[in-house]
């Protein structure tokens, strides 16, 4: 180990004594999961049970999601954290820890801590080098007034990586809410409108005609689009129970714009969003937010989010895309996010023990081969002393790979 060997296990020793203990979402199940969703101030939509199972279809995306479970309680389920391992050796959570609602300063101490821990382990097991985390800017514990004054993340014992998101205020009505729009905005539905743009809700079996313009959008735009499965799931999933709204806009007969948008706990997100060329000349997604707006504010949505927003970048797509955000009356919030680093020191010395144990392994096979001898005979015992006269900073392995 590291020299933060131990710190560990003093922290290993507190965390006996007030016995919580790591489960897997799925040893969790989908009712005590979900359950717990819709209880936390601090989850939204994107802790979901099913949410796993829309990024699952990128193939280099692996669940590591996890709860903690305060045994002390009566095995209660006191946070969760869902959370992906995917490509070039990296761990990633989108919405980040959600923790029970009645956890005083102590208590939700311990639980960050045991987080910590199960995250650095799978760390070294999954060799990963950084472990991104985001919260939920639409969790009710993140919106509005409710918006703590330091990064939550920071007594994960993050770095602090946060920025911005645009979320408006949709409780004022729509004749308000129009009003506050950007005359950007409101000129924009003016022309969609004028130019005989009709918009309506996507049926249930057109998650096919929302690929074909999201592939098409992606194409323009030099990104890789996102797999056919990602929307098929979007559609079975969330598009069935109301918790996404898909809006079409039609011009001349075709659909030439779509967007998708996020519904949960009264609160509402931009999640994607395509369109045709035509689409972009006749203004048709800003006449879909103008609609979508509207029956947001008819249901009962109380805070919509336009998403990400970069105030800082002067010019280029990301200054385009803030600008379209920004225009439909949103301010600026707190985005939490932070980063963990695993030292480079501490993975080397994995990667390392790694090749020399199968190297061992492979040299042990060949001798036994070339000689003829049983597995556990004389080569394989002179390997055994060579790799038990060898440190490693984590114990050792035995070549065999049984007991020792």
């Amino acid at each position: 180990m590291t020299g933060t060997l131990p710190f560990a296990r003093g922290l290993a020793r507190l965390w006996q004594s007030v016995n919580l203990e790591v489960r897997t979402r799925k040893e969790i199940g989908k009712e005590a999961w979900n359950g717990f969703v819709r209880e936390s101030d601090e989850a939204w939509l994107w802790h979901c049970f099913d949410m796993p199972e829309l990024r699952a279809v990128w193939p280099d995306y692996l669940d590591a999601s996890f709860g903690i479970e305060d045994r002390d309680h009566g095995c209660l389920l006191v946070a969760i954290v869902p959370c992906f391992v995917h490509g070039h050796h990296s761990l990633s959570s989108v919405g980040g820890p959600a923790l029970a609602n009645p956890l005083g300063r102590k208590h939700r101490g311990n639980v960050y801590e045991r987080i910590r821990e199960h995250l650095l382990a799978l760390a070294r097991e999954k060799r990963v080098h950084t472990i991104g985390l985001s919260l939920s800017p639409l969790a009710p514990a993140y919106t509005g007034g409710k918006c703590p004054l330091v990064n939550p993340l920071l007594f994960l014992g993050c770095e602090n990586t946060l920025t911005q998101t645009l979320i408006a205020d949709i409780r004022c009505g729509k004749d308000a809410l129009w009003q506050r729009m950007e005359g950007r905005a409101r000129t924009a539905v003016r022309k969609a409108e004028k130019a005989g743009v009709r918009v309506r809700e996507a049926g249930m079996d057109e998650s096919d005609t929302y690929y074909r313009l999201h592939c098409e959008t992606y194409d323009r735009t030099g990104v890789p689009a996102h797999p056919e499965a990602f929307f098929r799931k979007m559609w079975e999933k969330f598009r069935c129970d109301g918790r996404c709204r898909v809006w079409f806009a039609e011009h001349g007969g075709c659909v030439v714009a779509a967007e998708n948008f996020g519904i949960f706990k009264e609160r509402a997100v931009y999640w994607t969003g395509a369109a045709s060329r035509q689409g972009l000349e006749v203004s048709a997604n800003s006449l879909i937010q103008w609609q979508a707006l509207k029956w947001m504010v008819e249901s009962g949505i109380q805070w919509y989010e336009t998403g990400e927003a970069f105030p800082n970048i002067r010019k280029g797509k990301l200054r385009g895309l803030s600008d379209f955000k920004q225009s439909f009356g949103g301010t600026l919030f707190p985005f939490y996010k932070g980063i963990m680093r695993i030292p480079r020191e501490d993975t080397r010395a994995v990667l390392l023990k790694g090749s020399f144990v199968s190297w061992l392994r492979a040299t042990r096979d060949l001798l036994v081969h070339l000689t003829g001898t049983e597995r556990g005979g004389g080569a394989e015992r002179v390997l055994g002393r060579i790799h038990r006269g060898i440190s490693f900073p984590r114990g050792r392995t035995p070549v065999s790979g049984g007991k020792r």
